[in-house]
């Protein structure tokens, strides 16, 4: 009587085992099929921003932001840059650096150092007017165009156009500006 209890306990068991082995693969398709859609959304998720100036909505994925994105972060970087007054040229100065990569920020952080003395020491106002965009996503590139006026006291000493182009480089969702310089020309 033992061999035939044992007997079915075995059957119980190697019935268990087949269910247990179904259970496995049945996971293991699910695992692999998980697997791949996270794969194929790494490259597909995006994410929605909120511009520093809100004026439009922008879009970034992993792999590279949109043309709007760019253009906005463009404009406000420019504006930051380029509309100072000795009272807020510190404040401007210290939020354009926060955007800035590290491998251009003590270039950039020596000459902006430079221009604000100049600033203060001289009671320079300017004020910038961006009158078009050229935006070139693949390289992350944009350039602006604009009136730069620039005043001691009230009195307006300089009002002329200029060409900005400021690059970027976007790693990990972030994006950051490693070069930014002014064209003569207006290609």
């Amino acid at each position: 009587m033992d061999y035939q209890h044992y007997q079915g306990a075995i059957s119980q068991l190697k019935q268990l085992n087949r269910y247990l082995m179904i259970a496995l693969l049945a996971m293991a398709v699910a695992m692999a099929g998980m697997g791949l859609a996270l794969y194929r959304a790494i490259g597909q998720k995006s994410v929605v921003l909120m511009p520093p100036v809100l004026s439009q909505q922008m879009t970034i994925s992993d792999v590279m932001p949109d043309a709007s994105y760019l253009q906005q972060m463009g404009l406000f970087l420019l504006s930051l840059r380029l509309n100072v007054t000795p009272s807020n040229i510190t404040n401007h100065f210290e939020t354009f650096l926060t955007h800035v990569h590290p491998s251009a920020y003590g270039e950039i952080a020596k000459a902006l150092d430079k221009e604000k003395e100049a600033v203060e020491k001289g009671r320079i106002s300017a004020a910038w007017y961006p009158s078009a965009q050229a935006i070139n996503p693949e390289d992350l590139s944009v350039k602006i165009t604009g009136r730069l006026d620039k005043y001691v006291g009230a009195r307006r000493i300089s009002s002329e156009d200029h060409h900005f182009v400021l690059v970027f480089d976007y790693t990990k969702g972030s994006l950051s500006m490693t070069d930014y310089f002014e064209t003569k020309d207006n290609r």
